[in-house]
């Protein structure tokens, strides 16, 4: 069903308050449709969510286009024929004009530099999702972001009309579909748009647009924008952030980058330096490890616990046993060559609290234990 231009949203995109008769109830199974003669709200088209507000004070749920017309759900049933006062959730209203006006502008300078188009749209609670048969990089998003805030700054004028047929052969728009007779959403000076939702009357009125994402969808690019409140609360946000990132490095915030980047270079030497020192700490370990005859009980930070294990299995004819951790809280590797070590796993669970599990040749777990209580367990030979 098309919409009608002469219902309310269309005749006055500011009206926010009307009253109007049910000419038609529909029950459902939880909830009532209403259709109005002629209605200020507007319904679910091109990627929007209808308007929300009251009817005689009972709040709408959601409006839709249906084969019985312009339909508003509501919780409880209205009478055809009453007389109902519509009030619209005013600030949403105007949010979702400056939103899609915002996108608006967005598409025709893409259109413009790149050449791209628009092809899927959709508004959610915060922000828009915009798909283009193209993509950009970083500093095409910059220009696009610096070309779209300074039309909204020209505070140029937003057209919406039905174009008579002489007027249409004359109007190259953008549009996804193929249309007959479009609604044409004109920025004048920059962009003639098919499109059936309201928009502001000028483009000052957004505000602020800005992108706050971009990736690929589907073999499209998807930007995501926010505009007019939604922008610069993010703004304000992003900006808050970078204050706090400055003074947690002492420097100021439009410096943070260049400051974390100095960092990260630090960063790498001392993860180089920290590597080789681990590296020297583990062969100087294994170069102190004696063979025997029995278990070879080690402590050893858990980094070098592969070096150990390897020189370990090269020195004891039963088995190694590596302790890492700190006194009353270790984690062991008890392995062998050829041995079954759940045994020796099993009593060390059952004498410091621990647990563990692993295969015959090798075992690993955690125990609640001192290095002193771990020795005099080895030497008093309770490994079975």
């Amino acid at each position: 069903m098309k919409l009608n231009p002469d219902e309310l949203f269309y005749i006055d995109n500011k009206l926010f308050v009307f009253d109007s008769v049910v000419v038609k109830l529909i029950e459902y199974k939880d909830k009532y449709g209403i259709v109005l003669d002629k209605t200020g709200f507007f319904p679910e088209a091109g990627g929007q969510k209808g308007d929300l507000g009251t009817l005689n004070g009972i709040s709408v749920l959601d409006v839709q286009v249906t084969e019985n017309g312009i339909e508003h759900f509501v919780s409880c049933s209205i009478e055809v024929g009453t007389l109902v006062h519509g009030e619209l959730d005013k600030e949403l209203r105007l949010k979702k004009e400056r939103n899609h006006s915002g996108e608006h502008i967005v598409s025709a300078v893409v259109h413009k530099l790149f050449g791209y188009n628009n092809v899927g749209f959709h508004m959610g609670e915060e922000g828009m999702d915009v798909d283009f048969d193209g993509s950009f990089t970083k500093d095409e998003l910059v220009e696009i972001e610096r070309q779209a805030n300074r039309i909204v700054r020209e505070n140029v004028a937003v057209k919406c009309y039905f174009p008579t047929e002489e007027e249409l052969k004359r109007i190259s728009y953008r549009s996804k579909l193929e249309l007959s007779t479009p609604r044409i959403v004109e920025i004048v000076g920059y962009d003639f748009c098919a499109c059936c939702a309201p928009h502001v009357s000028t483009t000052g009125e957004i505000g602020l647009i800005k992108i706050v994402d971009c990736y690929k969808n589907r073999g499209n690019t998807r930007l995501t924008l926010l505009c007019a409140e939604d922008a610069v609360e993010y703004v304000l946000s992003v900006c808050s952030d970078a204050d706090k990132s400055g003074a947690m490095l002492s420097v100021k915030p439009y410096s943070v980058s260049s400051a974390i980047t100095k960092q990260l270079k630090s960063n790498e030497e001392l993860v180089r330096l920290n590597a080789e020192l681990k590296h020297s700490i583990s062969l100087e370990i294994v170069s102190n490890l004696k063979a025997s005859e029995n278990y070879l009980v080690v402590f050893a930070p858990s980094f070098a616990s592969k070096d150990v294990l390897n020189k370990g299995l090269e020195l004891s004819q039963k088995g190694v046993c590596i302790f890492s951790g700190n006194d009353d809280d270790y984690t062991y590797v008890l392995a062998s060559k050829a041995g079954d070590m759940r045994g020796l796993a099993t009593s060390l669970n059952q004498t410091f609290s621990g647990k563990g599990g692993g295969k015959p040749t090798q075992v690993q777990g955690r125990i609640k234990a001192s290095k002193e209580q771990i020795e005099k367990f080895f030497h008093n030979g309770e490994k079975e």
